[in-house]
C-alpha cells in the first residue's frame, strides 16, 4: 500500500506455528486474487488461496510438492 514503508501481519487462515517456504502468485485478471503455496509443520502444509488480496486465506488443498521449485 506504502511501498513498503510499513507492515502489518496477515495471516488469517494461514497455518499456526512455523512454517517453510512460501510461494505466491498474483492473479493476472483480479490482483484481489492471491495464491499462496505453504509448508508448514504439523501437517497444515498446502494450497491457500485469497479473495481480498490476502486479508483472509482459505486452504483449498493438502497438497505440496516434495520438493517445491521457488
Amino acid at each position: 500500500m506504502d511501498g513498503g514503508q510499513s507492515w502489518r501481519k496477515i495471516n488469517k487462515g494461514l497455518p499456526d506455528g512455523d512454517k517453510g517456504r512460501i510461494g505466491l502468485a498474483v492473479s493476472p485478471v483480479n490482483p484481489d486474487v492471491v495464491y499462496a503455496t505453504v509448508e508448514a509443520a504439523r501437517g497444515q502444509s498446502g494450497f491457500y488461496r485469497s479473495e481480498n488480496a490476502g486479508e483472509s486465506w482459505a486452504k483449498r488443498s493438502a497438497y505440496i510438492a516434495s520438493s517445491p521449485q521457488y
